[in-house]
């Protein structure tokens, strides 16, 4: 029930990553990533919470500088009805990533064009 929370002032961005079947991203950046870079370096006057939907790892250096982020992939149709739940509180927004969420492009090895390419990365793939 809505009527019992306490209200509560805050700004929520929202932020995506453009992705399709046969299509490659260009970069690891959110199509907002400049706006999020430039709003985290503001500093809003109330709490920012960045709600962001992507297809799998994206940039995160600005995200210690927001209140909050919320990362779901690919949630389909239900996507708004899912973001509101969790904004009330009527779902805990609970879940482990199933990847590494990297602060720059050099965080990761570049992609491979080639038949055969170079895996050099050793133990430092996953969780860093």
């Amino acid at each position: 029930n809505t009527d019992q929370r306490p209200a509560k002032d805050v700004i929520v961005a929202c932020a995506a990553a453009t992705s399709s079947e046969g299509y490659d991203r260009p970069s690891l950046a959110l199509d907002q990533h400049r706006f999020l870079r430039e709003l985290t370096l503001a500093k809003p006057p109330k709490p920012l919470v960045v709600l962001v939907i992507a297809p799998g790892a994206v940039l995160t250096d600005w995200a210690a500088r927001a209140d909050a982020v919320l990362l779901m992939f690919l949630a389909g149709q239900a996507a708004g009805e899912a973001w509101a739940d969790v904004l009330l509180g009527d779902t805990s927004p609970s879940g482990k990533l199933p990847l590494t969420l990297p602060e720059s492009e050099s965080d990761v090895q570049p992609p491979c064009e080639a038949a055969e390419c170079e895996c050099v990365e050793g133990l430092a793939v996953g969780w860093r």
